[in-house]
């Protein structure tokens, strides 16, 4: 009588009873009409042991490390995991607002004084993904 979960081949497990094959149980395990053979695997990995009150180890984030401009420039988006250039928006800051007031105080009070919150120079800018729009830097004039 043959059963699908038995090898009916010359040669098979049945043939030796006592040989391990490689790709085996390394223990020889008996099996019943219906019951499939489980093997049991080492784990791929140290199970991390942790002590009770003891703080779970934790991996930093990856931080990228560069210094951002006022340009466009290439990065690594740590959220969405794609390289490219960022998209930069220009927003005002300390920087922007101490000029005003710096230019007032010259003597320029008829709308001069504005001139720092129009020009992208002035102001900080933001650098964000392309694809999911994350924030991935500022580069602030001053903070």
């Amino acid at each position: 009588m043959s059963h699908n979960y038995l090898p009916s081949a010359p040669g098979s497990q049945m043939d030796h009873p006592g040989h391990v094959y490689p790709g085996q149980m390394s223990q020889p395990t008996h099996v019943y009409p219906g019951q499939m053979i489980q093997p049991s695997y080492p784990p791929s990995y140290t199970p991390l042991q942790i002590q009770p009150g003891q703080q779970l180890p934790v991996q930093p984030l990856p931080v990228n490390a560069c210094s951002w401009g006022k340009l466009s420039q290439m990065s690594n988006c740590p959220f969405c995991r794609t390289t490219g250039y960022t998209s930069v928006k220009y927003e005002r800051g300390l920087f922007t607002y101490a000029s005003c007031i710096g230019i007032s105080l010259l003597g320029c009070n008829a709308g001069c004084c504005l001139i720092p919150c129009c020009l992208d120079e002035f102001k900080d800018a933001h650098h964000y993904c392309q694809v999911c729009n994350s924030l991935l830097g500022i580069r602030k004039f001053l903070s």
